[in-house]
């Protein structure tokens, strides 16, 4: 009995130690008024969504990536700021899953993937054609 139970509690104790023990989806739709943000389907700006991934990656040291769904009007800005958030929150991995055919079965899904740490933006100045 007595190992039974010490079993069940150190079940317990390794499936409530696992703060990612659910997939993480970010979902990001873009329409004339603007963009709107989904966290595994519930609305969030993306401050609420930068704060809530502070508290799950502040200890976290798994390498299970974050997931960005955008939509086909959402732009690589979009995305970009997005993954600047994930930065500023301890993300270290992510994915970014593009279906432009809404998800139909047998189409290409296309993604991206990478780390946190290699992302980088620049500006370059528009150079005109040579003639």
């Amino acid at each position: 009995m007595k190992t039974i139970v010490l079993i069940f509690l150190l079940t317990l104790l390794a499936v409530c130690d696992s703060p990612a023990n659910s997939v993480i989806i970010i979902d990001i739709t873009t329409t004339d008024a603007g963009s709107s943000y989904k966290l595994n389907h519930q609305p969030k700006t993306p401050v609420e969504i930068e704060t809530l991934l502070r508290a799950i990656f502040k200890d976290f040291v798994g390498d299970d990536p974050v997931f960005i769904r955008p939509d086909d009007r959402t732009s690589f800005g979009t995305v970009l700021e997005m993954l600047r958030r994930f930065k500023a929150a301890g993300v270290k991995r992510f994915e970014v899953v593009i279906d432009p055919r809404g998800g139909e079965r047998g189409r290409t899904i296309h993604s991206l993937s990478g780390t946190v740490d290699q992302i980088s933006s620049q500006q370059v100045a528009a150079q005109p054609a040579p003639k």
